[in-house]
């Protein structure tokens, strides 16, 4: 299936997100066109852990940590402004290819969403479901049926302190927003996106499609994290992996 072309229903997508937020006062900013043919990281988007494998083809970003639990391959990126008082909303276009996992509290694709003060959601998609991580004990919380083998448009919004998942019309996913500063220097980011496998307990190959973001307080793109920052962000990773292999 191909992506949705990026200059008419994206922006239109991108857009609407915007209205549910009050059009007086939203912005949206894109974050990631994959109808140029370029991969993320010529975007503003750093590749976290990078040991799978990436390309774009047919206009969507092919990721992959298949072939070991082991491999982990993510994008990130610290330069908007995640304001959960006034909404945030991270709209994004995804299609699972392929999943498995050794645990039930791991998915071999997650997205993680963190605010100016560190709290946020993690979600694990599998084929068939999508769940929240708990916060307290980092293990399989609130979960939805769904098919996520198709490549669709989601939503994933903060708020007030709760997060809320959709897909088109579809609410999906609500709950708390959670605070997982305690599993790793990792969720201690702020305005933090996070897209790939960050755990080596499953892998996963996924294509993604557009990326945008839409947020009440009119936050911009900005410039992309030193590179002080971005190695940090790779040592972060490899303590979380540590850290979650005592947890497994």
């Amino acid at each position: 299936m191909n992506a949705p072309a990026f200059s008419s229903s994206c922006r239109r997508w991108l857009a609407i997100g915007a209205l549910a937020l009050g059009a007086s006062v939203a912005h949206a900013d894109v974050l990631y066109d994959p109808s140029t043919q370029t991969l993320p990281s010529q975007q503003d988007w750093v590749m976290v852990d990078f040991l799978g494998t990436a390309q774009v083809q047919n206009g969507l970003f092919n990721l992959s940590s298949t072939g070991s639990n082991s491999l982990k391959s993510g994008i990130a990126r610290t330069d908007q402004t995640i304001d959960s008082d006034t909404g945030t909303t991270l709209n994004f276009s995804f299609q699972t290819v392929s999943e498995s996992h050794a645990n039930a509290n791991r998915a071999g694709f997650s997205v993680i969403l963190l605010d100016s003060e560190h709290r946020g959601i993690e979600l694990g998609f599998w084929a068939t479901q999508i769940w929240a991580q708990s916060g307290a004990d980092f293990l399989h919380a609130e979960s939805a049926s769904f098919n996520t083998t198709l490549l669709r448009n989601y939503s994933l919004t903060l708020q007030d302190g709760f997060y809320s998942l959709s897909s088109g019309a579809t609410t999906l996913l609500t709950g708390a927003m959670r605070d997982y500063s305690s599993f790793g220097s990792v969720y201690t980011q702020t305005n933090f996106i996070y897209m790939g496998d960050n755990t080596s307990s499953a892998q996963g190959s996924v294509k993604i499609g557009a990326i945008g973001l839409t947020t009440g307080s009119g936050g911009t793109v900005s410039s992309v994290p030193e590179p002080a920052t971005l190695a940090l962000w790779l040592g972060a990773l490899g303590l979380l992996g540590a850290r979650r292999r005592r947890l497994n």
